[in-house]
């Protein structure tokens, strides 16, 4: 059994490096989030906890949506995602190296 493991772990398949993968983008966007608000805050405890303490997510998604000061509402996740539009993205993209951004409309 100990082997099987260790092997799965030092040559992984492409489903277990996806799942890997998965968990890794699932893990750093609630990380960040959480070290973002928490930081804005000024939850200096909750910021070194999060540091410290690997949960998957789940830590820093109980903090954001029920533990913080300022917790996080439907609403700022609608107005963020009705704010980031194809248009801005497409400008982001076709920005040359070495010009300015223009604020978007």
């Amino acid at each position: 059994m100990d082997s099987f493991l260790i092997n799965a772990f030092l040559h992984p398949t492409g489903s277990q490096t996806l799942l890997f993968l998965l968990i890794f983008a699932w893990s750093l966007f609630w990380k960040g989030l959480a070290f973002w608000r928490s930081a804005k805050s000024d939850d200096n405890l909750w910021f070194i906890a999060f540091l410290i303490v690997n949960t998957f997510g789940l830590l820093e998604i109980a903090y954001i949506f029920y533990l913080s000061k300022n917790k996080l509402k439907a609403e700022e996740i609608k107005t963020f995602f009705n704010n980031f539009n194809s248009n801005k993205l497409k400008k982001l993209l076709s920005t040359k190296k070495g010009t300015k951004l223009k604020k978007a409309d």
